[in-house]
């Protein structure tokens, strides 16, 4: 009896585990559609993997949300992204390197940073480039 005592114990625990890191990705979600530059979806991507593992309530409380819950829907179905929102999300994403790279440009202290970013940007580009896209 002791060990299925222990099982269910460390299975509320893991279940409030990734409640609380769904709430923290949920979270940074919400500030990635404020901050410029900081990505929102991937964030309520993981919230919602982060839900499935801990509370199915709490999983379709997102899925349902008119805000994210078409977005998060089709990633869930068949992984693909919206015309739209693939657009703008590499749009945003190009924005956000360019600017930050005119702001670096001249600092001595980052030279190295700029191609970074835009190695990071291109990257971005061809992972939502790549997914598939439904119409």
């Amino acid at each position: 009896m002791q060990p299925q005592r222990a099982s269910r114990e460390n299975s509320r625990t893991g279940r409030a585990f990734f409640a609380a890191i769904g709430v923290v990705f949920l979270a940074l979600g919400y500030v990635g559609y404020i901050v410029p530059g900081m990505p929102g979806t991937v964030f309520f991507i993981l919230a919602l993997w982060a839900f499935k593992k801990s509370s199915p309530r709490l999983e379709d409380w997102l899925l349902n949300r008119s805000f994210i819950g078409p977005t998060l829907r089709d990633w869930e179905t068949d992984k693909s992204i919206r015309r739209g929102t693939k657009t703008l999300a590499i749009a945003m994403v190009w924005a956000s390197i360019l600017l930050s790279c005119a702001l670096l440009w001249n600092r001595p202290s980052a030279p190295w940073l700029v191609p970074v970013l835009l190695a990071c940007a291109a990257g971005v580009t061809v992972f939502l480039s790549t997914r598939k896209t439904k119409s």
